[in-house]
């Protein structure tokens, strides 16, 4: 089996990933995804968890048409029912703009360490 499906298949069966997706005529010209991460538990809120928005992408053809803003309307409403503390995400370059519209906000203060083989 594809790494992706087996990947998919486990998301969808855990309940750790949601995933939204437009399609047209059986063809899938978007998708985005969420990974729900809960934090260590602090003394006022021992439930709190965030939300890892990724794989956001449209079929070129398709950009432009509100399909992928859609999407993300509808990843953010899922996120504030299901009471998320906020959501993150990693902007493809050049793609700030498209998630800014969408109400987030880019954040340079973040830091991150790439942990490859030495």
């Amino acid at each position: 089996m594809p790494v992706m499906l087996e990947f998919l298949e486990q998301a969808y069966r855990n309940g750790q990933w949601v995933m939204w997706l437009a399609e047209e005529n059986g063809v899938i010209v978007s998708h985005v995804y969420i990974e729900r991460i809960r934090k260590v538990p602090r003394p006022t809120s021992f439930d709190c968890e965030y939300g890892y928005l990724t794989n956001m992408y449209t079929l070129p053809a398709w950009r432009g048409k509100e399909v992928g803003a859609e999407l993300l309307r509808h990843a953010v409403d899922w996120a504030r029912e299901q009471k998320l503390e906020m959501i993150i995400l990693w902007p493809a370059k050049g793609r700030e703009a498209f998630y800014q519209r969408g109400g987030f906000i880019h954040e340079p203060e973040a830091m991150s360490q790439e942990l490859g083989e030495k």
